[in-house]
């Protein structure tokens, strides 16, 4: 039996379900033939309780192990050539790469024209 309008409404937030329940579908009456039986009642209760734990609570935190690799994936601000002292930094002077360095990729905009307080070698990390 599909079961995927009561599944897309839990998906979409419902909290009440209203289904049938008969003991037998060839039980003589309306509602028996679209009713469930308790094994495929119990079925639809299990794959609802499962759709809900897949939803989650709401809030998006990091996994631990999204904490511990962090920062290995995000890029940081490396030089990519020398630099010397006191030069303004340019986007041309500048590569974003990983790991995470002692500047965040996402901050090189804020960098441009700033000088660079001591002399960088290619691939130095600038802080």
């Amino acid at each position: 039996m599909c079961y995927f309008i009561v599944y897309q409404n839990i998906q979409l937030g419902a909290r009440v379900i209203e289904k049938h329940l008969t003991l037998d579908n060839n039980l003589p009456g309306p509602d028996h033939e679209a009713s469930l039986e308790p094994k495929e009642f119990l079925d639809m209760v299990r794959s609802i309780r499962i759709i809900e734990r897949a939803l989650g609570n709401g809030k998006k935190k990091p996994t631990p192990v999204e904490i511990k690799n962090k920062k290995m994936v995000r890029k940081g601000v490396y030089a990519k050539r020398y630099i010397p002292k006191g030069k303004l930094l340019s986007l041309d002077d500048m590569i974003c790469k990983r790991p995470e360095a002692h500047c965040l990729a996402n901050n090189i905009w804020n960098m441009i024209n700033i000088p660079a307080k001591k002399n960088f070698n290619q691939n130095d990390p600038i802080l």
